[in-house]
């Protein structure tokens, strides 16, 4: 299947894509036509989270997902692809969160608008400790997070309580493992 694409930005800027080469993904090709030089960017409100379901409020764990958008010339997500899940019977939500999210669009090196892709990152605090830490569960706080999942031991004795932070990254080096588009649907 031949896919047209500008290219995939990630939060670590990449010149990967300026030789404007086929790239083998497995079972689909995307072939580099023009160069996006301002990536796509959310409108939404820095920080602001994404619901709950009733499973990740009750396992009060830290989670996160990565999605690969396909983002139109408009700025409106066209597609989807999970390159991390995030679990906790959380996937419809990040779905229906990204398709809401409205994007200013990437543009060329003239200025243009352009189709893009781009992978996007969604996060979830441990619900109780987000409710405990700054009373409400619509935002992101500021200031000092725990520690991620994995890297030193928890500190009970903090304001954290016995949370790890999902410091997550996305796996770029295996895309036939993301699985197939999600279509934005009516």
């Amino acid at each position: 299947m031949r896919h047209l694409l500008t290219t995939i930005a990630v939060l670590l800027t990449s010149p990967a894509f300026a030789d404007k080469k086929p790239i083998d993904l497995g079972n689909e090709v995307i072939e580099i036509h023009d160069r996006v030089v301002v990536p796509a960017k959310s409108t939404r409100t820095p920080g602001v989270l994404p619901a709950y379901s009733d499973r990740a409020t009750n396992s009060n764990e830290w989670t996160r997902a990565w999605l690969l958008l396909d983002i139109d010339a408009s700025g409106n997500v066209k597609r989807l692809k999970f390159v991390h899940k995030p679990g906790l019977d959380l996937e419809p939500i990040a779905e229906a969160h990204a398709f809401a999210t409205k994007f200013t669009p990437a543009t060329n090196q003239r200025g243009e608008a352009v189709p893009s892709q781009l992978v996007w990152g969604l996060e979830w605090p441990a619900y109780w400790w987000l409710v405990h830490r700054t009373g409400f569960t619509t935002a992101l706080p500021t200031g000092h997070l725990p520690t991620c999942r994995g890297t030193g031991p928890l500190n009970l004795g903090s304001m954290a309580g016995s949370v790890y932070r999902d410091c997550t990254q996305p796996d770029l080096a295996h895309p036939e493992k993301w699985g197939e588009w999600i279509v934005r649907r009516g």
